[in-house]
C-alpha cells in the first residue's frame, strides 16, 4: 500500500495529476462542440436519428457480442491512438492525443444533444442509461492514457527500448486493453440490457 501511494505521489510531483485534467477539460470541450453541432441539425435528421435510435433499443439484446466486439474495437481504436502518440515528439504528441479525447468527447456531446432533442427528459435518461456503464472505466482509462503518453512524450521515454519505464509503458498498453475490454462488456451487457428495457418508453 505505501508502494502505491509512492508511485501517486511521485506521479503528483511529475505533473501527472495536472496533465490528467487538461484532457478532462479537452474531454469538456469536446462535448460542448457536439452539443453545439447538435443544436443546428434539421428537424428531417433529427426525426432518421429517433428512427435509428428507437430500432437499435428494440433490438440492443439481439446479438450482444456484436455489441461488445464493436464497443471494444472503438475502444481501442482510442487507446491505441493515445498510447502511440506517446512515441511522437512533444507538441506532435500533445496534438495527437488532445485531438482524440476532444472528438470522443465531441460525439458524446452530439449523441446526449440529439438524445434530449429528440426525448426531451427521456433522451437524457437513455443517454446516461448507454454511456454510463462503460463510461466508469473509459473516461479514467483515457485521461491516463493521454497523461501518460505525453509524460512519455516530453522525457524522451522511448529513445532507450531496454529502459524500465519503456517496459512499463507497454506493460500499461496491456493493463489498457484488458481495461477496454471490461468496459466493451459493460456496453453490451448492462448498457445493452438496460437499452432494451428502456425501449417501451420511446414513442
Amino acid at each position: 500500500m505505501n508502494k502505491f501511494y509512492g508511485r501517486l505521489r511521485k506521479y503528483s510531483s511529475e505533473g501527472g495529476f495536472f496533465v490528467f485534467s487538461v484532457f478532462a477539460v479537452m474531454f469538456l470541450v469536446g462535448i460542448t462542440a457536439g452539443a453545439f453541432i447538435a443544436a443546428r441539425v434539421m428537424p428531417e435528421e433529427t426525426n432518421a436519428f429517433m428512427k435509428t435510435v428507437k430500432y437499435s433499443a428494440e433490438h440492443s439484446g439481439d446479438n450482444v457480442w456484436r455489441t461488445v466486439g464493436g464497443s471494444f474495437v472503438s475502444i481501442v481504436g482510442t487507446v491505441l491512438l493515445l498510447w502511440l502518440s506517446g512515441f511522437f515528439y512533444k507538441w506532435i504528441s500533445i496534438a495527437l492525443s488532445g485531438t482524440a479525447v476532444v472528438c470522443k468527447g465531441a460525439v458524446t456531446g452530439y449523441t446526449v444533444a440529439m438524445l434530449t432533442r429528440a426525448y426531451v427528459w427521456r433522451g437524457a435518461l437513455m443517454a446516461v442509461i448507454s454511456i454510463f456503464p462503460q463510461y466508469l472505466i473509459l473516461l479514467p482509462l483515457m485521461f491516463f492514457m493521454g497523461a501518460r503518453a505525453v509524460m512519455f512524450s516530453l522525457k524522451n521515454d522511448f529513445k532507450s527500448a531496454k529502459s524500465a519505464k519503456f517496459k512499463n509503458y507497454i506493460i500499461l498498453l496491456v493493463v489498457a486493453l484488458f481495461l477496454s475490454l471490461a468496459a466493451a462488456l459493460l456496453d453490451g451487457f448492462a448498457a445493452g440490457y438496460l437499452m432494451n428495457r428502456f425501449s417501451v418508453y420511446i414513442s
